[in-house]
């Protein structure tokens, strides 16, 4: 789904370069160094910005659109441009996204210039993408220009949309928004489907 990035807090503005500098550093020192959210107010960022990532998203994964409050989902932040390639950008409000788990741990620290970011301003789901209701799938739409279809194999690839159960809990979700009596979209997970 499109995400409508906010303003990023006035605290972040001031300090993710200088933040984003020091991570560089360290890096340049310990290629392995390990990342940490610093912190502001006495609080590791990461903790104030879930909420305001989850505003943007409606507390869906900006990528896969699974809808963070199912139990058994563990919400992250993802670094769209990895922070172990970018690290400037690792506290760059524009590079911060909620993500769960799965979307997570199948792009890892991959990255292409191909890859859809959910905020951009033409970013339009029906423009890259087709739902298979047969499949549960996700395919590239076969009307969009080749490049377009590049950019939406690319983030169904690294983002691992059509792997392992990702599909058949796509149908559950449609079956089950279907029964319902009055149904709330923005509590289902995978909303394009119902676009």
């Amino acid at each position: 789904m499109k995400a409508q990035r906010p303003d990023p807090p006035q605290w972040l503005s001031t300090k993710c370069q200088r933040w984003g500098q020091r991570y560089e550093q360290r890096m340049s020192v310990n290629p392995g160094a390990p990342f940490s959210w610093p912190q502001h107010g006495r609080q590791k960022i990461n903790r104030l910005l879930l909420p305001l990532l989850r505003q943007m998203t409606n507390d869906h994964c900006a990528f896969c659109d699974i809808f963070q409050m199912v139990a058994e989902i563990r919400e992250t932040i993802e670094h769209f441009k990895p922070k172990s390639q970018y690290p400037r950008e690792a506290f760059q409000w524009e590079n911060l996204f909620l993500c769960c788990d799965k979307c997570q741990g199948a792009k890892q620290e991959l990255f292409d210039p191909l890859l859809l970011k959910p905020d951009e301003v033409e970013y339009e789901f029906a423009h890259y993408f087709i739902f298979k209701f047969s499949s549960g799938e996700l395919q590239p739409n076969p009307t969009a220009s080749p490049l377009d279809q590049q950019r939406a194999v690319m983030t169904i690839t690294l983002y691992g949309l059509n792997e392992g159960e990702r599909p058949q809990a796509r149908k559950r979700v449609f079956a089950s928004y279907c029964q319902s009596a009055n149904p709330d979209l923005s509590l289902f997970s995978y909303r394009f489907m119902f676009l």
